[in-house]
């Protein structure tokens, strides 16, 4: 399944890795609807050749079907059975195929899932989820991530296990059975890795805002004596010259 995932768009939750396969069709059949208006005005139906040798073999080309064309349709209408209906296979063009296409193996993936996959799935498809696929990866902008990072970040996208399987006898410091797929690690209280987690990433922000105003300050207090702090980041004028506070929260969904 996680080969599966991985060639769905990055929208999708998959990695973009395209299955030439699955895009064959759908890329011969976008072809040749795009062409197939401007072939046939080229070769009229009664061509010169055909007059000048009455006794020729030769026969007038029909573009309303192409070669190969008919089993394309049919490769698609496996694929996608219960989804034709929605669709035109004559003038669709292939982005609109491959979206077919793409949403029916989304769904599969989904019905075949199991409870934990499908939390994680839903996780992924939300959007902006995959922005961090999208993002240059350029050390001077802090956009770089290291082999490793990298490597962990793809198998928790796919839902494919890290860790050899702990044996039962293995527990968390608070006691919890680990998993494979660190799961568990990611949400655990215990000792101050989650917070350093959270800090580091209203770290991150607060750096992006104080390039634009260099007034924005972290764990700003209300005013007078009150100790409380609405958020993790303030900007003063972040909004039509209005004070934003930026509280960062991460939800774990497994």
């Amino acid at each position: 399944m996680s080969w599966l995932q991985a060639s769905l768009p990055v929208r999708q939750g998959g990695l973009g890795l395209r299955e030439a396969v699955r895009m064959s069709s759908s890329a011969f059949i976008g072809s040749c609807n795009s062409v197939r208006s401007l072939c046939s005005p080229l070769l009229p139906t009664t061509p010169l050749l055909e007059e000048s040798v009455p006794n020729s073999n030769y026969s007038s080309p029909d573009f309303s079907v192409f070669p190969g064309e008919s089993t394309a349709k049919d490769h698609i209408r496996s694929l996608a059975p219960d989804s034709l209906d929605t669709i035109d296979l004559t003038s669709s063009s292939q982005r609109d195929l491959q979206r077919l296409l793409d949403t029916k193996l989304s769904t599969t993936i989904l019905e075949n899932a199991s409870l934990r996959d499908r939390a994680r799935l839903d996780t992924i498809s939300a959007p902006h989820a995959g922005a961090w696929l999208r993002a240059i990866p350029n050390p001077n902008l802090s956009l770089a991530m290291p082999q490793r990072e990298f490597i962990i970040a793809v198998c928790k996208w796919l839902g494919i296990a890290f860790f050899p399987p702990p044996p039962s006898s293995k527990r968390c410091s608070c006691g919890q059975v680990l998993d494979s797929y660190g799961d568990h690690l990611l949400g655990c209280g215990e000792g101050n890795w989650r917070n350093r987690r959270h800090n580091a990433l209203a770290d991150i922000v607060f750096e992006a805002l104080l390039s634009d105003n260099a007034n924005c300050h972290r764990e700003q207090r209300l005013c007078g004596d009150s100790n409380a702090r609405p958020g993790d980041v303030y900007h003063p004028d972040f909004e039509r010259g209005r004070p934003t506070y930026f509280d960062i929260r991460v939800r774990n969904f497994l």
